[in-house]
């Protein structure tokens, strides 16, 4: 079940990847990335020309990459709420509070002043 998952998202990723690479080059009016450079690398000035499928293999990589990091961190976190209900139940409050509405939606500023959820974060980027 993993593997088919895992070849399907290669094919997604593929596929995006593809469509980057046929994009028009002209990046005047954005900011130039990374895969902007990959994808277009200046072979005059000896840059190498990777293969779609060593692309592709590439974003797969940083993709999960991402999604690992993330899930550790989300992980970490919950286990850690779990173990201290007091913490968990104080950020609960603090949430139900800022958040009045289920269907509310908060800028990161107002996120980033909330405390409880601040000093709850915290221990979790410190461990990584």
């Amino acid at each position: 079940m993993c593997r088919g998952r895992t070849n399907t998202n290669a094919q997604i990723v593929r596929t995006e990847v593809l469509a980057l690479k046929h994009q028009s080059k002209d990046t005047s009016d954005s900011v130039t990335t990374v895969f902007d450079t990959v994808l277009n690398p200046d072979t005059e000035k000896g840059e190498y020309s990777p293969s779609d499928h060593d692309l592709t293999a590439d974003a797969v990589f940083i993709f999960v990459a991402g999604t690992d990091t993330t899930a550790n961190t989300l992980a970490i976190g919950t286990w850690n709420l779990l173990r201290n209900p007091h913490m968990l139940q104080a950020l609960k409050s603090e949430l139900r509070q800022a958040i009045p509405e289920m269907n509310t939606t908060l800028d990161w500023v107002t996120l980033e002043n909330l405390p409880y959820l601040v000093r709850a974060r915290s221990p979790v980027s410190n461990v990584h």
